[in-house]
Order: C-alpha cells, then structure tokens, then sequence
C-alpha cells in the first residue's frame, strides 16, 4: 500500500505538468482569453439550466399540486411556463458547451476552471497519444516534447481560450486513438477515452461530420494495415 502511494505523485506528474504548461497564455493577463461568444455560451448555460429546474419544478408540482408557474404564463400548464421561458431565452448556440461553460464559470464568472479543464483533456490525449505512438520517448525528449506542444502550437491559446474550439483537435486526435489503437488501449483508458470524445463531438456541430471522416479514415487505414506484412510498427 505504502508502495502504491508512493508512486501516485510520479504517475500523474506528467498530466499535471502538461496541464500547468499549456496554460502559460495565462500569464500574459492573468484570467482565460475571451471573445464575443464566450459571454453566449455562459449566458446560454444559464438559460439552460434555469429551464431545466423549471420543467423539473412543472413536472413535480404537476404530480403533487398545481403548476409552479402556470398563473403567471396566458393558458396555464406545465407545456405553457416551459414554452415561455424558452421563448424568452432566445436560443443557444451549444448546449453542451454551453452548460459546461456554466458550470465550471468559477471563480466568480472568469471561466478559469473552464480553460483548466481545457487543458486538461488536452494534457490527457496528448499523454495518451504519446504513450501509443512514441512509446520510448524519455527523459529530456520527453520534456523538449512537452515544451514543443506548449509553446510552439495552437493547443495552449485554444485551452486558454472560452471557446469550443479546442474540442475540434481533441476530437480529431481522440477518433485517430479509438480507431487505430483500440487493442493498446486499457479498460479505463477506453470509457475516458470514449467519454472524452462524445463530449468533444457534442460541443461544436461542426465536430460530428469531422469525427465520422476520420473514423471512417481510421476504419479504412486499420483494414489496410491489417493486410499480410503491413503495420508490424503499430
């Protein structure tokens, strides 16, 4: 057991590590990187749930009592206060994203545990593509890799970024890692890794017809290393 704990720090230092590295754009101002849709998503995530609780509070007061909120929508009933206050919403642009953006708003509404978690579903397919692909890259390539990823690609400014953009790459990477490094991967690694990538898909609609071509690409290029005499270096 002693063993067992004393190994935990050193497991999970390099997901830690290249999480707190792909977050240096922080540094530059200190709080996430925000455009004009990141104010939708988390006004759009209120909404949501705002109207969530209420159909659960019309579905609960309709089992044991009258409406919550019929008296005050013209025509009363449950479908009459839920369609109010989604008409009165205006619409959003992901719900998804949206709700996520909601809930990891803290502190306060600056979204930074929204970029941390970013950069921490980055950090976790990076890892794990890493780990499939270049399997003995240690030491000091290990971290001029982790430090190439940080500073000389988009990934950091997209997880320091309130925007679902960075589900697009991660989406892309996690198709490639399901289909072509399935057997490789373990029990755990498969649910997180299928749960990662429904969620990257689900926060853009732009990422299901771009998760479905590059699965169909794996497909294809898994049958073709299949072939006699092809793929012994996967």
């Amino acid at each position: 057991k002693d063993k067992l704990l004393r190994n935990v720090p050193a497991r999970y230092a390099p997901f830690l590590l290249l999480t707190v590295a792909l977050l240096w754009p922080l540094t530059l101002n200190w709080h996430p990187f925000y455009v004009a849709d990141s104010a939708s998503y988390l006004r759009g995530g209120e909404t949501g749930f705002g109207t969530g609780l209420l159909m659960l509070g019309e579905w609960w007061h309709g089992l044991f009592g009258s409406p919550a909120g019929s008296d005050a929508v013209p025509g009363g009933g449950p479908e009459a206060a839920v369609d109010a206050a989604i008409s009165q919403a205006g619409g959003t642009r992901s719900l998804v994203y949206s709700l996520i953006t909601y809930v990891l708003r803290l502190p306060g509404h600056s979204l930074l545990a929204l970029v941390v978690f970013q950069a921490g579903v980055v950090a976790f397919l990076a890892l794990l593509a890493q780990r499939m692909m270049a399997s003995r890259v240690r030491g000091r390539d290990w971290l001029a890799l982790i430090l190439c990823l940080a500073l000389l690609t988009p990934a950091s400014w997209g997880a320091a970024t309130a925007m679902p953009d960075i589900f697009a790459g991660a989406t892309l990477l996690g198709s490639i890692l399901l289909t072509l490094y399935l057997e490789r991967l373990g029990r755990l690694e498969r649910i997180a890794l299928i749960l990662l990538l429904a969620l990257s898909i689900s926060t853009h609609g732009s990422h299901l017809p771009l998760a479905l071509a590059t699965l169909a690409t794996g497909v294809v290029v898994r049958l073709f290393l299949r072939r006699p005499g092809r793929g012994e270096g996967m």
